[in-house]
């Protein structure tokens, strides 16, 4: 079902992942004021306009038609530029353009394997600048992958319920289950998608060998120390070089 999900998805996207101020200060506190940035897998533009109304110049890339479209019916004022592509083929994009890059939102782990995911790594490393830092958001699944199923939160809001389980599906994989149900409608959308597990070691050995001088690791965007058998999140902040 995959990208037809994510189409059908994409109505309830902003109600089921609202705008959260603990990312947004984070990404202003770790990417300088007034900067370049390139926010990939940008979903409905939530982030991006939220940077570009804190004066950062941001481009947003998205490959499904209706959330890039969606973002930009919320951009009326058309403070950021989006863009419908494929965030691993960037072609398009002049090297060392931007001082941020960031895929949160645990996008990377869609990405079809660890080959694809080194070469995105290697596009979005040329695209930064001398100074440039990369952020990337994954959920800990060295923590979830531990050979039972693992359900977390259901959503809830006015108008639907979000149902999410992992499963452990092979060594280097678990399946995303979700079920959104709409209320007061017999109307629900469930989906399965295998997400790869990528975890610590797998971008320490990949962003040390592009060459980033410094990589810091968090376990929550409120910036806790990242602990493999307890955190939700692995944030990877890769710097290029030191401002």
């Amino acid at each position: 079902m995959g990208q037809n999900f994510y189409q059908e998805l994409s109505e309830y996207y902003d109600e089921v992942f609202p705008l959260e101020g603990s990312v947004l200060d984070f990404l202003v506190n770790t990417i300088p004021g007034g900067s370049r940035v390139l926010d990939l897998a940008c979903g409905t533009g939530t982030y991006s306009i939220a940077l570009a109304q804190s004066a950062y110049s941001v481009t947003g890339v998205e490959l499904d038609e209706k959330m890039i479209g969606g973002a930009k019916k919320k951009d009326s004022s058309h403070t950021v530029k989006f863009i419908r592509g494929d965030i691993t083929e960037l072609g398009e994009f002049q090297g060392g353009n931007y001082d941020g890059v960031i895929c949160i939102g645990n996008s990377v782990p869609h990405l079809a394997d660890k080959p694809v995911v080194i070469r995105a790594f290697n596009t979005w490393y040329n695209l930064l600048s001398a100074s440039g830092v990369m952020i990337l958001q994954v959920v800990n699944f060295q923590k979830f992958a531990r050979n039972e199923p693992t359900d977390l939160p259901t959503i809830k809001t006015q108008n639907i319920q979000f149902e999410r389980q992992y499963i452990p599906a092979d060594s280097s994989h678990v399946s995303f289950e979700t079920k959104l149900s709409i209320s007061g409608t017999k109307e629900s959308l469930q989906n399965s998608v295998q997400l790869l597990i990528l975890k610590r070691a797998f971008f320490e050995d990949s962003l040390t060998n592009l060459g980033f001088s410094r990589i810091t690791y968090y376990g929550s965007y409120s910036k806790e120390p990242y602990d493999p058998s307890a955190s939700f999140l692995l944030i990877a902040v890769a710097e290029k070089g030191h401002y």
